[in-house]
């Protein structure tokens, strides 16, 4: 990260970010929306209402971010709280989405300590104290038994506050007692990542008193979008694909994602779905059939973790892709390697046109407007190539999906009807 520019149009502090500055005694008070969605620090410029400072190369950044709860590939960061911050690495880079939560996995650069002239900034007390902040960490995975108690004692009891308190949230109408009420949401949400962290990670290092399934049941009290998707990616990859269908559907619309996460976790649907018919069938992971190969590629030039999936995937079948990841999310998906001619095909969801069942198995119902008369649909596979060539009318389509022609894998199909286009992705069983 080279500098700081909070200047970020429609945010509420565009004159400066607010900064909180406090001692092991306070709880975490610096929350996630309170920081900007583009952009973030790191030289200490900042303002305090009326003169902007320059505190020269302030190493306020100097560890590795954004892995939560160290459930996360190091190609990208994951959200390690509710609230969807968008960061920027200390690399210089926009990982995508790692978040300011005083996770890492890495110790400070050469040993280096923070300073920063707390000009105009003022720390705030909060009325819960946070034994976390303690330096050093309350224990150094694998941890003892009693410091590990405490920090299940911990994470029990803050649970039960934020949930009653995320509970009470609706009925607070005023805006500063709002505002109260996000911070200590969010530090209650801080705790319980860091005792988690702390959990989770003494159980993966433990080898010695490893209990069993620890990691997943600590997985499934975390409540984060980060965490269930590693619990349901796991229920997915032993074959759970119960346990996977009751956790995974729910992820997006219990989250709230915000579009570009919501697009990845699309992206993932579309990956597990990809593989389901052949892991269901008995199929080993390093054996991969050609065609589901071929739609993995789609996904792979990816720089998120459905790339990131798919690229360890291929390379488990022998396929070693390297993907150059810019500095900042892809407006538009990367192509697929080896040359693909396939265009990735936007939602017509809000068109007035709708594919179900999507996952199918052999046929496929296309709701068209009833007034917009006779069209065509058309099926393409990734290598863009024709599948199936289909006759519409307005309304309920029923269209044939034959075996002899759709293997498993992902499909475009491009409909064409009074004049409109829509492209939808189709994932067959």
């Amino acid at each position: 990260v080279d500098d700081i520019r909070n200047i970020v149009p429609g945010s509420k502090h565009s004159d400066g970010i607010d900064i909180y500055f406090l001692d092991n005694t306070k709880m975490f008070g610096g929350t996630a929306f309170s920081i900007p969605s583009n952009h973030l620090l790191v030289q200490g410029e900042y303002n305090d209402g009326t003169t902007t400072h320059w505190a020269g190369d302030t190493p306020v950044l100097l560890h590795e971010m954004g892995h939560c709860l160290g459930l996360m590939h190091p190609d990208r960061g994951g959200d390690c709280d509710e609230l969807n911050s968008y960061g920027v690495c200390p690399n210089g880079t926009a990982s995508g989405y790692c978040t300011g939560d005083h996770v890492s996995d890495t110790p400070p650069v050469n040993g280096t300590e923070t300073s920063f002239n707390t000009v105009g900034v003022f720390a705030t007390a909060l009325p819960v104290a946070n034994p976390n902040c303690a330096t050093p960490e309350p224990c150094e995975p694998p941890c003892d038994e009693d410091d590990l108690a405490e920090a299940k004692d911990n994470f029990h009891q803050n649970k039960a506050t934020w949930l009653e308190k995320k509970a009470a949230y609706p009925q607070i109408t005023g805006e500063e007692e709002q505002e109260e009420a996000l911070r200590e949401i969010a530090g209650l949400r801080y705790h319980l990542n860091k005792d988690a962290k702390n959990i989770i990670t003494h159980y993966r290092q433990d080898t010695l008193n490893h209990e069993p399934d620890s990691v997943l049941h600590w997985l499934a009290l975390v409540e984060t979008y980060p965490a269930d998707y590693r619990l349901a990616r796991h229920h997915f990859f032993t074959g759970k694909f119960y346990n996977f269908d009751h956790l995974w559907p729910n992820l997006a619309e219990q989250y709230g994602l915000d579009s570009t996460r919501l697009a990845e976790y699309n992206d993932l649907d579309e990956v597990f779905a990809t593989l389901r018919p052949y892991l269901e069938g008995g199929g080993a992971l390093n054996q991969l059939p050609k065609d589901t190969i071929n739609s993995l590629l789609y996904w792979a030039g990816q720089c998120n973790e459905a790339g990131a999936l798919a690229r360890n995937l291929l390379l488990a079948n022998g396929l070693r892709l390297e993907v150059k990841c810019t500095a900042a999310p892809p407006v538009e998906r990367p192509a697929a390697p080896y040359g693909s001619q396939t265009t990735p095909a936007s939602s017509a969801g809000g068109q007035g046109i709708r594919a179900y069942p999507n996952p199918t198995r052999d046929q496929l119902f296309l709701a068209l407007p009833e007034s917009a008369g006779q069209g065509q649909a058309v099926f393409y596979n990734l290598q863009g190539k024709v599948v199936q060539r289909l006759p519409l009318f307005g309304g309920l389509n029923r269209l044939p999906l034959p075996p002899a022609l759709f293997r498993p894998g992902i499909y475009l199909l491009k409909a064409w009807q009074g004049g409109a286009a829509y492209q939808l992705k189709i994932a067959i069983h």
